[in-house]
């Protein structure tokens, strides 16, 4: 039996099928698109090192800059923000509300440094999904916690009847 995994990687080139890279294959459902995550972190090697961990067949974008993740955000364009709280010039909880006011379902997600003030419970009140203190020491927790928030948006693409 062929896993699973390897069908989701290989049925539309198996199938002759030329499918974006922006889309997985289910064996019982067709294509579905992949989910698109977005990482807003201001410190280049903590960015580089969440996409690492998080490199899983969806889509990962980071952000170094929050002025340019709000600017470029669209309703509906990400299944999951992570989001840094303590960034300068804009701080995560500035963003967490642009961002609320552009798509008020998207699920976002805190990664504060174990020192911020907030606490997780603060952090759940005012409508983040889920907390994350850094240094993240945990990280298939982290990784299914995350992948589990932005795969629950994920839907299959709608197919045209022949």
């Amino acid at each position: 039996m062929i896993p699973t995994l390897l069908l989701a990687l290989f049925s539309p080139y198996l199938l002759g099928q030329n499918f974006p890279l922006t889309r997985l294959w289910c064996c019982s459902c067709g294509p579905f698109d992949m989910a698109r995550i977005a990482i807003v972190e201001d410190n280049e090697d903590t960015l580089e090192m969440l996409k690492v961990i998080l490199q899983n067949g969806d889509e990962v974008v980071g952000f170094s800059d929050p002025s340019v993740f709000v600017d470029e955000f669209r309703p509906n364009h990400f299944d999951l923000v992570i989001l840094d709280i303590v960034m300068p010039g804009r701080d995560g909880l500035e963003v967490f509300a642009d961002t609320r006011r552009k798509d008020r379902a998207v699920p976002i997600m805190a990664v504060t440094a174990s020192t911020h003030p907030l606490t997780h419970d603060e952090l759940l009140r005012a409508g983040f999904c889920a907390h994350f203190s850094k240094p993240i020491h945990d990280i298939e927790s982290f990784r299914k916690i995350v992948l589990g928030y932005a795969g629950a948006r994920r839907k299959p693409l709608n197919r045209k009847s022949a």
